[in-house]
């Protein structure tokens, strides 16, 4: 039988699990990952540094674990946008808008997934990053799908469309979050989703015979 003592006990330690891994996330967010150092995420939750060594082995099990509750997070977004009772293409075209939130919501994950060099210092983020695309393209891929079975848009590769989709998305947060330092406000950045949903989805709702000779 567990005691409240016990209890108690666990719910401490996954507050400061969860701190730890929120002081490296930010750091993570602002600077390459060769420049996090485990005295600096100690800083950044105010702890000791023996106390990240109680809960993560070295400094890539912490950022393991940031890697582990990003993905989490975006997959639960993105699915968040996909209510049920919805059409098909209203699901679809709700996908960009939650996305393109996501990645502004999590510099992190666009650092090292669109801007900062492959290398051996930051693979593990690099591998997690990837794991969650990959999640996140299947979730959008079957949400492309639906709408061209349903009839609700032209006949399409769902999955070179949703790589598409996602490489422009990608883009342009990897812009506004990069070390480009592009001058997008975040208004620019609604304005120029919005644009792009709208010149998209009337292609794909185009028909036939106005988009002869485009290859499908």
């Amino acid at each position: 039988m567990v005691t409240d003592a016990a209890q108690r006990g666990e719910r401490r330690r996954m507050r400061t699990r969860a701190m730890l891994i929120d002081a490296a996330e930010e750091l993570l967010a602002n600077g390459p990952f060769a420049s996090v150092r485990i005295e600096d995420i100690a800083d950044g939750a105010d702890m000791s540094v023996g106390a990240v060594y109680v809960h993560f082995e070295n400094k890539d099990g912490v950022i393991a674990a940031v890697g582990e509750r990003i993905a989490t997070r975006a997959v639960e977004q993105l699915s968040a946008a996909f209510e049920p009772g919805a059409s098909p293409y209203e699901q679809f075209s709700s996908a960009g808008p939650a996305y393109m939130r996501f990645l502004l919501d999590n510099p992190a994950f666009v650092r090292y997934l669109a801007t900062e060099p492959a290398g051996h210092e930051s693979q593990v983020l690099q591998e997690s990053a990837s794991r969650t695309i990959s999640a996140l393209l299947t979730l959008f891929e079957a949400a492309i799908q639906a709408c061209v079975d349903a009839g609700q848009i032209r006949p399409v590769d769902a999955r070179l469309m949703a790589h598409f989709l996602f490489g422009a998305w990608n883009g342009v947060a990897g812009l506004v979050l990069g070390p480009s330092g592009a001058t997008l406000t975040a208004a620019d950045v609604e304005q120029c989703l919005e644009q792009a949903r709208h010149i998209v989805l009337a292609g794909l709702a185009s028909t036939p015979a106005r988009t002869e000779g485009i290859p499908r």
